[in-house]
């Protein structure tokens, strides 16, 4: 069953000159195309019946609707425009048969073809197809190949398991989704590509210097322009009806889009589709040096990341965009995207400072503030070492927020012994390495209830420096001294023995970890 439009029918038909006794807003219901003559009256309900007027019975006596296309050969009954039950049109003399035929036979198939497209795309929402299978259904609806851009024109999906005679196309496809800098520009410069970034429907852009046209609708969340579809005419002639079809899955693609927080949250600025396409693995040298080149980025000598978890934090759209630009006016000199659950900052610099105590001052007053952890990796200096980075960032951030780190932001460099702990403890239990002294002096304080623990600790990282102890412990040098003595007495090791130190640090670093 398909429901056609009168006005679009009389629209199929106007080379024949119809003429319709009924309202043009109307809906028809039609489950096949026939044809009537003297042996055939047309009196089946929702088929639309075509033929000669002269073949029409003089008299026709039915209970439900029927559709007549009727060719006025010769007069028509009266009875027939003014029976409700009948939907007439009636066409020129001249028309001839087979080719009203086709011409209202070709209606009908481009409405089945729309309602299939229209069942097919609203399955891929239910069952959350990816963006490629979202392309294979276009494909397989339109007959043409369909290739979805971000605002950088990088590729991020195209109809798989075909061959296309196109140069974009298979330069695309040796790359795995990027174009040169002449491909693109052999795109962009059409003027229908530059066409108002405002129009959502499909419009069509000529060959050009290309090898065939193409069917273009950008893709729209929240009047925002995150993407663009785009129809390759390689493989059939562009129809009428491909035009709606497009529109649909272009909207389709907006709620898969809509997912990714990266596409949504963007500046729709081709430097953050770069740093992307660094943290998402590119390593091709040749290509990143190209995009710096057509990007015109400056790369400076020290790079730092910053990476801020949002997981928990409000996303809507307003909130992290508002934040993301408060962090780029905190820090000098840095580049920011939205990358996974992170705000990730490149901070670059020709020092090798990585934040300045006000922009330290500044960030740690805004993370308490808002309930934020943050991390911040180890120097490096070439920008495709990115992702280690960032993994590295993105570590002490997570750590920041698990040791309960008072400034909410950590620096790898500090805390990259407890990372290298958290990787031991996949294998073994920490609390076999903890020092046994360690833990009796524990057991001594909590009987007694004293701070010797504490005590030590302070005593072991101030280098067993008397003087600056004293100060960070608020005591006389006098009572540390005896402290220091006592605790020596209680767990009977040798504090001049470095090993013995390093494996009492180690201990509190491991009981810091497990016990936060």
């Amino acid at each position: 069953m398909v429901k056609i439009g009168i006005a679009v029918l009389l629209d199929y038909l106007e080379p024949y000159k119809p003429l319709c006794n009924v309202n043009k807003d109307e809906q028809l219901c039609i489950s096949m195309l026939g044809f009537f003559d003297k042996k055939t009256p047309p009196v089946e309900k929702e088929l639309l019946f075509i033929g000669y007027a002269s073949d029409l019975p003089a008299n026709i006596s039915v209970e439900h609707s029927i559709i007549l296309i009727c060719i006025t050969n010769c007069n028509i009954p009266k009875a027939y425009f003014e029976n409700p039950s009948i939907h007439l049109i009636t066409l020129d003399s001249g028309a001839e048969l087979i080719a009203v035929y086709n011409a209202v036979d070709s209606l009908f198939r481009d409405e089945r073809r729309m309602k299939l497209a229209t069942s097919k795309l609203f399955q891929s929402v239910i069952h959350d197809f990816s963006l490629q299978q979202m392309c294979d259904i276009g494909y397989e609806l339109l007959g043409n190949p369909i290739v979805i851009v971000d605002n950088s024109l990088k590729n991020i999906a195209w109809t798989s398991n075909i061959e296309v005679d196109d140069p974009l196309w298979i330069e695309f496809n040796k790359t795995g989704g990027y174009l040169s800098n002449e491909s693109l520009l052999l795109l962009t410069t059409q003027s229908e590509f530059k066409q108002d970034l405002n129009q959502s429907s499909p419009f069509i852009m000529s060959k050009g210097q290309l090898k065939h046209r193409r069917m273009i609708n950008h893709i729209f969340v929240d009047q925002k322009v995150i993407g663009t579809m785009i129809v390759v005419e390689s493989e059939k002639p562009f129809r009428e009806t491909d035009s709606p079809i497009v529109g649909m899955i272009a909207k389709v693609l907006a709620l898969e889009m809509k997912k990714n927080s990266f596409i949504l949250y963007s500046k729709a600025l081709a430097e953050e589709h770069f740093f992307k396409d660094l943290l998402d693995g590119m390593h091709d040298k040749g290509l990143v040096s190209e995009k710096l080149k057509t990007q015109h980025l400056v790369i400076k000598d020290n790079l730092y990341l910053l990476t801020i978890d949002i997981s928990e934090f409000d996303r809507t759209y307003k909130t992290l965009q508002y934040f993301r630009e408060l962090l780029d006016k905190m820090i000098f000199d840095c580049k920011s995207i939205l990358y996974n659950d992170y705000i990730v900052i490149i901070i670059m610099h020709d020092n090798d400072i990585a934040l300045s105590e006000a922009e330290l001052e500044r960030l740690t007053a805004f993370f308490k503030e808002n309930n934020l952890y943050g991390g911040i990796s180890r120097c490096f200096h070439d920008i495709l070492d990115i992702r280690v980075h960032f993994d590295q960032a993105v570590t002490a951030a997570a750590l920041s927020r698990r040791l309960k780190n008072e400034n909410r932001l950590s620096f790898y460099k500090d805390v990259s012994v407890y990372h290298l702990l958290d990787l031991a403890a996949q294998k073994i239990d920490l609390k076999q390495l903890c020092h046994e002294s360690l833990v009796k002096l524990i057991e001594y304080d909590r009987r007694n209830n004293t701070s010797y623990t504490q005590n030590l600790y302070q005593y072991l990282i101030h280098e067993r420096n008397l003087a600056h102890t004293t100060l960070a412990l608020h005591v006389h040098r006098n009572t540390l001294v005896y402290r220091i003595n006592k605790i020596i007495e209680i767990i009977q090791v040798d504090l001049e023995d470095s090993d013995v130190r390093f494996q009492l640090l180690l201990t509190y670093k491991i009981l810091d970890l497990l016990y936060h």
